[in-house]
């Protein structure tokens, strides 16, 4: 008896979940309709009103922090294939998931997700333009840093406490790499502390990262949430 109790509990939960993904797919759907229209425009002003700030961009480019940073990173980020792929409505709304974590509806494979109030969450797009703004300030970043860790991949995160700067790298073995100075230090000073060979795990479809590298008896643990 319990064991069938427990099925009818389990069936009741899956039941109401896709109901509630339903019909947070449904209110998503609605909104985007309103920002399709602003897109279609190009009326920035009144897309700017629809973003939760700040909007995430990849490191080492700025996020985006206010309505007036939007309206001017716009053509960088809305070019014509990112406003062709808003506007395909066909392909649009047939691809569409609701986030585990946040319950953010994403559309377009997770390349722009919505949250509850329909208002732009997060843009996990690069147009082109972005793409060479990306290479442009890596490259101006590998010229600046000290020798000894010049070499990698791609950057994943750069991070700022009062105490520690903190590098994280992807390599070109694919592997992470961990970086850390002290406050009073630069990025071409050597480094206080390097760690190889990290545990890269992610959490969920909107960019949620842990990062976890060992040091002997330490461990060092980085939870990156894209919202």
């Amino acid at each position: 008896f319990n064991f069938t109790l427990a099925i009818l509990l389990v069936l009741i939960c899956n039941v109401k979940a896709q109901t509630d993904d339903f019909h947070r797919k449904l209110k998503a759907r609605s909104q985007m309709r309103k920002i399709i229209e602003q897109v279609k425009r190009d009326n920035v002003v009144q897309l700017a009103e629809l973003i939760i700030y700040p909007l995430k961009r990849p490191d080492p480019v700025p996020d985006i922090e206010t309505k007036d940073s939007f309206i001017l990173y716009y053509p960088t980020l809305f070019d014509s294939s990112f406003k062709s792929m808003i506007l395909d409505t066909t392909k649009l709304f047939s691809d569409m998931r609701v986030d585990p974590y946040s319950y953010d509806v994403g559309f377009h494979d997770g390349d722009l997700y919505l949250n509850e109030m329909g208002l732009i969450s997060c843009v996990n797009f690069n147009s082109q333009t972005e793409t060479k703004l990306i290479d442009a300030l890596n490259n101006e970043t590998l010229s600046l840093l000290h020798p000894s860790i010049k070499k990698w991949k791609s950057p994943l995160l750069f991070l700022k406490s009062d105490a520690y700067l903190i590098r994280v790298d992807l390599m070109l073995d694919n592997s992470v790499r961990y970086i850390s100075w002290s406050n009073r230090k630069h990025i071409w000073d050597k480094p206080d502390l390097i760690l190889t060979h990290g545990i890269m795990e992610y959490q969920g479809t909107m960019g949620g990262i842990t990062y976890t590298f060992k040091n002997e008896d330490w461990t060092y643990v980085i939870n990156f949430v894209n919202v």
